[in-house]
């Protein structure tokens, strides 16, 4: 079996990134196989990380004292397979949340494949915000998929209920692009999964 993360990066509690978030979980599901793969659903708020204060990076600190929440949080990205991060653009980057809750991340995600799901209200859709989080999955040692999925004018095209009106202006887009994106994730989890590299 196949699991893959499906991460809300922003911890506010009005984020546009809900509205996206709900579509994914009100129809990704049907879009695999689901005696082949999971899909969990982790909004990054419901971990209530604190602010990362230890005194040793994580990769270099064997002997951890880790809170519930943060054993919970390491716990899920270590048990799967891929993840899609969802992250809005805040001044041309992400969110401090997301920041943070990778900062606590040591080898749980490591030689695993990303993609990085990108919203906002203009129609550039986040792009600055992918380019900035490439360098902390690189150094966490992700596998970054070579295209993010850009969604734009999400206050447009997404309803609070997690659907897309029949007038949405990419009603006629959107919903494969997000569909290929759950199922090239799956797809690679899976491939990484059974093919790990033993050097």
């Amino acid at each position: 079996m196949t699991t893959i993360d499906i991460i809300l990066g922003s911890s506010r509690t009005n984020a546009e990134g809900h509205k996206l978030f709900r579509y994914l979980e009100n129809h990704a599901p049907v879009w695999v196989n689901s005696n082949e793969v999971t899909l969990r659903f982790m909004d990054i708020a419901d971990y209530q990380l604190p602010l990362f204060n230890e005194d040793d990076a994580p990769m270099d600190n064997s002997h951890r004292q880790l809170t519930e929440n943060e054993q919970r949080w390491l716990t899920a990205l270590q048990q799967a397979d891929g993840y899609v991060i969802l992250t809005p653009e805040y001044n041309h980057s992400f969110p401090a949340a997301l920041k943070n809750g990778l900062d606590y991340v040591a080898y749980e995600m490591q030689g695993k494949p990303v993609r990085i799901l990108t919203y906002a209200p203009s129609a550039r859709g986040g792009q600055f915000a992918f380019m900035a989080l490439l360098p902390t999955l690189n150094q966490l040692g992700c596998f970054v998929l070579p295209k993010p999925t850009i969604i734009g004018r999400i206050t447009q095209n997404f309803t609070v209920a997690g659907e897309m009106p029949t007038d949405a202006p990419a009603v006629a887009h959107y919903p494969e692009r997000l569909k290929q994106m759950v199922r090239e994730i799956a797809f690679y989890g899976q491939l990484f999964a059974e093919n790990p590299f033993e050097g």
